[in-house]
């Protein structure tokens, strides 16, 4: 079940990658840079771990390391006796001074830990700035703004922004940010992942891709779509965001475009001949303008260079069963060129949350009832959990059950 606690050099490259998003104005101090490199190094390692017991154990190194790093300042001890009667009243202030009054370590190991550049995401000629946006309430009402007007421009989406959906919608725009960010989410059916996407990818200016599975299609027929896609970041400069979902696996070679994409940039051969030359003729103009060469080799580089630059992945996985171990063991890729997020069950918090939204407008539930309805509700999910691990003992078979039983 642990198969992708897989880590290199390249997991440190993303760490010091996250570190030089930020901005002087918004990192003054020694604990404000403490604190972003706590949430990069959670970002990039322990967003991958698959229980709350690792996550503890490794929360619990992270501060010991920063305290033995960072000790606090050792108190300063008065020679003469101070009377009570001499000590100024000192205001105490807001508890966004007192924040700010912390030493180091518990400046740094403040949770939750919410770092983004989409404070000013609807307004696209605003200039971005990574930064700590400090609580749940601060980027619940950003998200909301990004929902409506997602709303507003795409087909509607009705996303319940709990405290969990939110903490994942920003660890993949924090990738969807960064240049080749890749991301897989894994987590069970119907837990949010491709809505968590999309709405991720509207905050991060990037346009969505997705194929479309039909009657007798191939390897062919995502060969031809894949064509597109770096017509779209490569020709077009658009930036994109391929999302690709565990159930449009119609054949196990999808995941060798997925695989190459993620590792080198590019799937070799894609382009025939004449479509490359098709292509080349398409960016010469600009590849002239940024400084390549206007050869066929240095245009072909100024291309590549750009589909790199604007494309970013987007895995939507399921733990179940052994298809993601086995497919992480044939295509590395998918683990070792992307940041993966695990998908939790979703806890009471939010799952009171989705059911108050989906019954508060529904008429045939008198207002009166309908705390208590909820409640059961939530009660009676929680509780198959329990079932589950009974049925598992008694008759060998595992059952699960996912978030989509719940909205169901």
């Amino acid at each position: 079940s642990k198969f992708h606690y897989i880590f290199n050099l390249k997991d440190l490259s993303r760490i010091y990658a996250g570190l030089l998003q930020i901005h002087p104005t918004y990192f003054k101090e020694v604990r404000h840079l403490v604190r972003v490199w706590r949430n990069e190094f959670n970002r990039v390692i322990c967003d991958r771990l698959i229980n709350v017991q690792d996550q503890e154990l490794m929360a619990l190194h992270i501060a010991e390391e920063i305290q033995a790093q960072f000790p606090p300042p050792k108190p300063v001890i008065s020679r003469r006796t101070i009377m009570v009667e001499s000590i100024p009243d000192v205001p105490r202030g807001d508890s966004k001074t007192q924040v700010n009054d912390l030493p180091t370590p518990e400046y740094a190991l403040r949770d939750p830990l919410l770092f983004g550049d989409y404070r000013n995401a609807v307004n696209l000629a605003e200039t971005r700035f990574y930064e700590d946006l400090l609580d749940y309430d601060a980027i619940y009402f950003l998200f909301q703004e990004i929902l409506l007007e997602y709303n507003e421009q795409k087909s509607r989406m009705n996303l319940v922004l709990f405290e969990d959906c939110l903490e994942h919608l920003t660890r993949v725009h924090r990738a969807l940010r960064m240049d080749r960010g890749h991301v897989m989410l894994v987590g069970v059916g119907g837990s949010g992942k491709q809505s968590i996407a999309q709405l991720a990818a509207f905050a991060a200016d990037c346009e969505v891709f997705q194929i479309v599975l039909s009657r007798g299609y191939n390897e062919n027929s995502f060969r031809e779509d894949m064509k597109q896609l770096f017509v779209n970041v490569g020709v077009k400069n658009q930036k994109t965001c391929f999302i690709f979902k565990a159930a449009q696996i119609a054949e196990e070679g999808f995941l060798e475009f997925i695989n190459n994409i993620l590792t080198t940039g590019m799937v070799p051969a894609l382009f025939t001949d004449d479509e490359k030359d098709t292509i080349i003729g398409q960016c010469r103009v600009a590849a002239k303008e940024q400084g390549y060469a206007v050869s066929k080799d240095g245009v072909w580089a100024f291309f590549l260079d750009r589909a790199v630059k604007n494309l970013h992945v987007v895995l939507c996985m399921s733990p179940e069963g052994d298809a993601l171990r086995n497919r992480c063991r044939n295509f590395p890729g998918l683990v070792g060129s992307t940041t993966i997020d695990w998908v939790f069950p979703w806890p009471e918090q939010a799952l009171y949350a989705v059911a108050k939204v989906f019954l508060a407008d529904h008429a045939k539930i008198p207002d009166i009832h309908r705390e208590p309805i909820i409640s059961h509700i939530v009660h009676v999910h929680q509780s198959l959990k329990h079932y589950t691990q009974q049925f598992l003992l008694k008759l060998r078979r595992k059952n699960f059950v996912t978030p989509k039983h719940y909205l169901d």
